[in-house]
């Protein structure tokens, strides 16, 4: 550790995630929805809200790779920043990357929602800049 407590292979860390967001821009990044199961649902009928079942979480920008199979079912392989992903983490005061990713229903991508099959962490110094989620029909 650095004389002012800053961790020069945290700050890697961090470089390399900034670095990530802008090579998944440079390649022509989409947005792409996550859906989730929505946090409430006790909404009150008297006031004419309906209760929510799901809620789709915009995510960009996110690359999205065919992966060939043969059975032909669409099957992508889904580049997420860690730096978006943080951000809604924090936003929905969620425990952790990995349970939000779990939790959900699906990706969204070109009009079909697509279910999730795995999910793995690229990480620098302790530190995740980038998120591969494969999904399939």
């Amino acid at each position: 550790m650095a004389a002012w407590g800053f961790s020069f292979a945290a700050g890697r860390g961090l470089a390399m995630a900034r670095a990530a967001e802008a090579m998944l821009r440079a390649l022509g990044g989409v947005e792409v929805q996550l859906r989730i199961p929505c946090l409430t649902s006790g909404d009150d009928p008297r006031l004419g809200l309906a209760n929510c079942t799901t809620e789709d979480l915009a995510f960009a920008p996110v690359v999205a790779r065919p992966i060939a199979r043969d059975d032909r079912r669409a099957e992508y392989e889904f580049l997420f920043p860690a730096t978006a992903v943080s951000r809604q983490v924090e936003d929905r005061q969620s425990a952790s990357v990995e349970q939000l990713f779990t939790n959900a229903l699906g990706v969204v991508f070109d009009g079909k929602l697509l279910r999730v099959t795995q999910f793995q962490t690229d990480s620098h110094a302790g530190v995740p800049f980038l998120f591969r989620v494969t999904a399939c029909e």
